[in-house]
């Protein structure tokens, strides 16, 4: 059927052209009066093309190109080339205009013109020329289009009140506008909210075939904005039954609100339903508030929130209402951090007054859970409602809550300040003051602020407070004159603490003689010391002080052995290892010397055997074996004092005991003339720590064997082959000597100066390695890094000798606090190696692992770690440092669980500044590994342990931000942010928090801001 209409539309368009060709031939036959008739007829039968160019013709042949014909044949000829759209239609229109402006044929020309104009929808141009039309002039077809045509011209330039007379004209007569005019003029009132003129005229066409579509949803949008949700509710199921997809979502919506406003939330729902299935564009703000309220009104609280969430971010009324709700809706549903946020939302956007101050204290309610208000911002606007409503009703509740909010941030000197001002202070917050004083000092006495710990501690003796609190308050006054160093005066509270009736009861009371005993004991009044020593032990709890018991033991053992009391000193060095391990080594090795002290020798030599194999990594191993090497020698076991002086020169060489080893052993083969075995331990001596006091002993002794075997020939050589390092003189030793002096006495620049004239002059001094070293120790007082490291340099080129570890300690630090990562590794490491003192070797083992995490060698970072974690020890901050930077390795390299484990441990036990940047990266492993749950749960345990830390603590919130939007949270994401932005003080991080907000702001779907129930516009 299609086909056969297109080719008979082709034989008429071959048909048509055959004709119009075949006229053309045929009129040129024609005299000009008939080429004008057939012209005529020609447009007359709309053949526009034809008429055209008929009338060209015309009006080319014509004689008189004045004369009525050819004014007549350019008016065709214009209208003409108008009607078939030609680009100079128009101005052969004006055109004819101007050359005729009284003919009668012009007043018609505008006419049609502006209809031209009008229909290229320009309004203006075309009102231009219709209301200089005369309507007289036109047929009462043509002079109700252009009323009706200028009654729409004025409608769409926004100009209504021309409008409406000129449709209201055209509605009252019959004619084919009438119902066109009715509609628009119906919308006029419409728009002009005369919703009762509008409505009457809206209801005459619904059943009119082109409105019928569009009427409904006029006639149920002003019943709406009437307020008449009744009428709404009537009429509209069958509306929306009966609409097209275009409208039904749009009445839908009416409906679900109408209902909404009735009250009935299950029928909201129900039409809401309908309106998201028909939707064909962006849900609105208040649908998706509507229908978050009717949920939770339902009890559907995970609903609600989905809805009310993408209300709530705005700053306008329904916004701060949405953000009310969700709240709730949060706190029913345990949420409750992130009902805080929404209630914040609610305070802050301020125009409903009532309910803005409601949330502000729902919102500093919640900001007691701990970590959920990491900058303390409610207390700050609580003081702001105070210094706005000085007179409220709840200027008690809110300076109440605010000191409980400074508590909960454990900021107790601004509390305190708070508690003290206030005149009038309930029970319980006189209670909560109380409890504060004394929290307080303590807080103050373990962060080492001793001073201001008395102060806390001063005010507890000086008010009405309980005789318990007085007491506990003696005795932290005098546990903080100890640890100021002032004995006198902790003695006197202490001593006043155990007299008070209050202090038998307390845990103190027991700690009060064991403190007593270190004060008499540092005194020295080792009598009054053992007496509160064994007070202790007697209150002492068994379980919970057993480690301090073990202390005291050994302490009442050193007091009687300070007095040469022996058998009373072995006795309490012995029940100090039987009741614990604690410091064992040093009871059994203190136990060893009294028996040496009471003659006993070979009970001396056995308790120091057997420390050494109970405890083979004691700090007092070399001392052990040396004490058995001499105990051996001075009764005469020469061959058991040759052994034991070997071991320790085996198992300790770089031991200071073990060069003092080295020479009695040479002592003992030259005092029983075994020459050889002798020269051999004392040239060793001098080898391996040439440029000792021990060398030079040796020395001397090399030089008294050689002499006795009347052979200096071999002694020279031997000199010869060391290099002349033998060679003492008079001179190199007074030079050296004379800036010993210096150094001595702390002249640092004169020792200086003389240790450069000694290094000038004595190029291979027999003090060289000393020299070196002392003039290291005068650089670091008053020269320059450069000689500090000169001189370590020289120590670190000679043989390892006594100042090696030194020097290379001093070096590494050197080139750690520089930054050279490389060098300080090198030199930590080689440290670690050689090192036999536990202390710097465990500082080489942590510092060769920073090292190395900060050159990006994580590998070798963890595996120094893991070296260091097997050391003995270790301090607690130690472990931390160990946890801290393996956990950072392990994150680095991607194995986020491995780092969880070391970092949480570390944030766990670590409350310094390194333990919160662990919680951190903590949290950041577990985002990574997308446990977002875990993450959250720990970024808001940063705020709450590591408030102080407020670099952390708003980078984790930042991070959080992420964990938000990976739930599409955007509400919460933004809140977050926004408590950056607003309460961190550093640029750095309020850019990183902007620059993220930009992006979940990029990220978030967007609502429409209007209300949804748009204005119709017509059709």
């Amino acid at each position: 059927m299609k086909s056969r209409w297109k080719l008979g539309m082709v034989w008429t368009a071959v048909f048509l052209l055959t004709l119009s060709v075949s006229a053309q031939k045929h009129i040129e036959n024609y005299d000009p009066e008939a080429l004008f008739n057939d012209g005529v007829l020609l447009f007359q039968n709309q053949e526009y093309g034809a008429a055209l160019s008929t009338f060209a013709q015309y009006r080319a042949q014509a004689a008189d190109a004045k004369s009525q014909r050819c004014v007549d044949a350019q008016y065709y000829e214009a209208v003409s080339a108008l009607y078939l759209g030609h680009a100079d239609g128009p101005a052969k229109v004006m055109q004819f205009v101007n050359d005729n402006p009284g003919s009668t044929w012009a007043r018609h020309a505008n006419f049609l013109y502006a209809n031209n104009l009008f229909q290229s929808k320009k309004y203006k141009e075309a009102l231009a020329i219709y209301e200089k039309t005369d309507g007289m002039s036109l047929t009462t077809d043509e002079a109700q289009q252009m009323q009706f045509n200028m009654g729409y011209a004025y409608f769409q330039s926004g100009d209504l009140d021309k409008a409406m007379p000129l449709f209201h004209g055209l509605m009252m007569n019959d004619g084919k506008y009438k119902d066109s005019a009715r509609y628009y003029y119906a919308h006029i009132h419409y728009v002009k909210e005369k919703y009762n003129e509008a409505l009457d005229n809206f209801r005459r066409l619904r059943s009119h075939k082109d409105y019928a579509n569009v009427v409904p949803s006029y006639i149920m949008q002003i019943g709406y904005l009437k307020g008449d949700y009744q009428s709404v509710i009537e009429e509209g199921p069958e509306y929306i039954r009966k609409a097209d997809k275009k409208r039904k979502a749009e009445m839908a919506q009416i409906v679900a609100d109408a209902y909404f406003q009735q009250k009935d939330y299950d029928k909201a729902l129900e039409y809401y339903q309908i309106y998201t299935k028909n939707l064909t564009r962006g849900m609105s703000r208040q649908a998706y508030y509507q229908m978050g309220v009717s949920k939770m009104m339902k009890g559907n609280y995970k609903a609600a929130i989905s809805d009310l969430q993408k209300v709530a971010g705005n700053t306008d009324i329904l916004a701060q209402y949405a953000s009310y709700y969700l709240a709730s809706c949060y706190a029913k549903t345990d949420e409750l951090k992130y009902a805080r946020s929404a209630f914040y939302n609610a305070y802050s956007a301020g125009f409903d007054k009532e309910l803005a101050e409601e949330a502000l204290f729902d919102y500093a309610r919640l900001s007691l859970i701990p970590g959920a208000d990491p900058f303390n911002e409610a207390v700050g606007l609580l003081d702001n409602f105070l210094a706005e409503h000085p007179n409220s009703e709840r200027k008690a509740e809110a300076e109440e809550m605010a000191i409980y909010l400074l508590l909960n941030a454990k900021e107790n000197d601004e509390a305190l300040d708070r508690l003290e001002s206030m005149k009038n202070k309930s029970q319980e917050l006189q209670t909560v003051y109380n409890d504060l004083l004394y929290a307080t000092g303590i807080d103050n006495f373990q962060k080492g602020y001793y001073d201001k710990a008395q102060v806390y501690f001063s005010k507890i003796m000086n008010s009405k407070q309980s005789a318990t609190n007085k007491a506990e308050a003696c005795f932290w006054m005098g546990e903080s004159a100890y640890q100021m160093g002032d004995l006198n005066k902790a003695g006197k509270y202490l001593t006043q603490f155990k007299g008070m009736s209050a202090a038998s009861s307390l845990p103190e009371y027991s700690l009060a003689d064991y403190d007593l005993g270190y004060i008499y004991y540092q005194k020295p009044d080792y009598d009054a010391a053992a007496e509160r020593f064994r007070s202790f032990i007697r209150l002492a709890d068994d379980r919970q002080q057993n480690d301090l018991k073990t202390d005291a033991y050994i302490r009442l053992g050193d007091c009687f052995f300070m007095e040469r009391s022996y058998d009373k000193a072995i006795n309490y060095y012995d029940l100090a290892t039987r009741i614990g391990k604690r410091n064992a080594d040093y009871a059994l090795y203190q136990q060893s010397l009294c028996y040496g002290a009471k003659g006993n020798a070979n009970q001396k030599i056995t308790m120091l055997n057997d420390m050494l194999e109970a405890y083979p990594s004691t700090p007092y191993y070399e001392q052990a074996l040396f004490e058995i090497g001499n105990t051996y020698l001075v009764h005469g076991d020469k061959r058991s004092a040759i052994s034991s002086f070997n071991r320790l020169i085996k198992d300790r060489p770089r031991s200071s005991y073990t060069r003092q080893a080295m020479m009695k052993v040479g002592m003992i083969y030259y005092n029983n003339n075994q020459y050889d075995q002798a020269l051999t331990n004392l040239k060793n001596l001098v080898a391996t720590y040439p440029n000792t006091d021990e060398s030079r002993e040796a020395l001397s002794i090399i030089r008294s064997i050689y002499m006795e075997q009347n052979n200096l020939d071999e002694y020279f050589g031997y000199v010869n082959a060391n290099g002349g390092q033998v060679k003492v003189t008079q001179q190199d030793s007074l030079a050296f000597a004379n800036a010993e002096g210096f150094y001595l006495d702390g002249q640092y620049q004169k020792a200086q100066t003389a240790l450069q004239y000694y290094f000038d002059n004595f190029s291979r001094g027999a003090y060289l390695l000393k020299a070196h070293y002392y003039a290291y120790e005068c650089a670091e007082r008053v020269g320059t890094e450069d000689q500090v490291i000169t001189h370590l340099n020289y120590i670190l080129s000679q043989p390892d000798n006594d100042y090696t570890d030194n020097a290379l300690l001093k070096m590494a630090r050197i080139e750690y606090e520089k930054g050279n990562y490389k060098k300080a590794g090198e030199y930590y490491e080689r440290l670690s190696r050689i090192t036999e003192e536990p202390l710097k070797r465990l500082e080489a083992l942590e510092g060769s692992m920073k090292s190395n995490f900060f050159l990006g060698n994580y590998d070798k970072a963890i595996e120094m770690g893991e070296s260091l974690r097997q050391s003995r020890d270790l301090t607690d901050d130690q472990v931390n440092q160990i946890n801290h930077i393996v956990g950072k390795s392990y994150y680095e390299k991607g194995n986020y669980n491995a780092a969880i484990e070391k970092l949480d441990k570390s944030a766990r036990n670590d409350k310094s500044v390194y333990g919160a940047e662990s919680a951190y990266y903590s949290a950041m492993a577990s985002i990574k590994l997308k446990q977002y749950d875990e993450a959250e749960n720990k970024v808001f345990n940063i705020s709450d342990n590591f408030s102080k830390y407020d670099y952390w603590v708003a980078k984790s919130f930042i991070a959080l931000a992420d964990v938000y939007v990976a739930k599409e949270n955007y509400f919460q994401a933004k809140e977050t942010l926004r408590s950056v932005i607003d309460n961190y003080k550093g640029n750095d991080l309020k850019q990183e928090a902007r620059a993220k907000l930009a992006e979940v702001e990029r990220k978030e779907p967007k609502v429409s801001n209007s209300n949804g129930i748009e204005p119709i516009e017509p059709e």
